[in-house]
């Protein structure tokens, strides 16, 4: 019975890294155009969690997220938005130059190639994992 459980698991990776790959892709087949913009500012989210260590003591756990703030203009039109794409750490700068590709029928929809990047890779590796768990669980049904 653990096998089934291990391939439904990789059944449920595989199709959420499908699922992310062609959600990317479609996103890219919509966002032509591409111009120059810029790195506003970055915005920090805080969050905050009660933990406990081996020996049952709790603690408060403070992680930061930051998610970059980008601006760009299509027809004379400015146009802000804050990525959904969250890091440990700031990976970009205020001011700094960032090429965003966006759809012309809707500029507000956009994706910045080095964060679309990221998705991709984790795109691919959920569905590796998910191939993986499934040969796994595979084999356990065969050994049971």
């Amino acid at each position: 019975m653990e096998g089934f459980y291990v391939i439904l698991s990789g059944v449920l990776l595989l199709a959420i890294g499908l699922w992310l790959f062609k959600r990317e892709k479609a996103l890219h087949s919509v966002c032509t155009e591409q111009t120059t913009g810029r790195v506003e500012d970055i915005w920090r989210e805080t969050e905050e969690k009660w933990q406990e260590d081996k020996d049952g003591k709790r603690y408060l756990e403070i992680t930061d997220y930051y998610f970059p703030v980008f601006s760009y203009t299509v027809n004379g039109r400015n146009i802000t938005v804050k990525s959904s794409v969250d890091s440990g750490h700031p990976r970009f700068s205020p001011g700094m130059p960032v090429t965003i590709f966006y759809n012309p029928g809707k500029e507000e929809q956009y994706y910045i190639a080095k964060e679309s990047a990221g998705k991709k890779k984790m795109s691919y590796l959920a569905a590796i994992i998910g191939v993986a768990l499934i040969g796994i669980g595979i084999a356990v049904m065969i050994s049971e």
